[in-house]
């Protein structure tokens, strides 16, 4: 059984981990899951992976500020990642 989009962002990004709050041991693996729920329906307006890495950072901006955020470019690799889910 193919896993949902929601589901391979989810792995996606316990496996990168953008800003370092997933802690296995902790068994937190909903730590994403608020961005995510924000992220998935915005994802249909994205024709681009340029677009797809500019609703990643706007929606960690949004949660984490910028600082913890960083910058643009930390979310190009899982914006082509996203893009190949697709």
């Amino acid at each position: 059984m193919e896993l949902s989009l929601e589901e391979k962002i989810r792995n996606l990004f316990l496996s990168e981990d953008p800003i370092g709050i997933y802690f296995p041991e902790d068994h937190n693996e909903d730590e994403y899951d608020l961005e995510i729920n924000v992220i998935l329906p915005r994802l249909s307006e994205c024709k681009t992976v340029v677009e797809i890495q500019e609703v990643l950072w706007e929606v960690f901006v949004k949660f984490f500020g910028e600082d913890v955020a960083g910058s643009k470019e930390r979310y190009a690799r899982l914006a082509e990642k996203i893009n190949a889910f697709r």
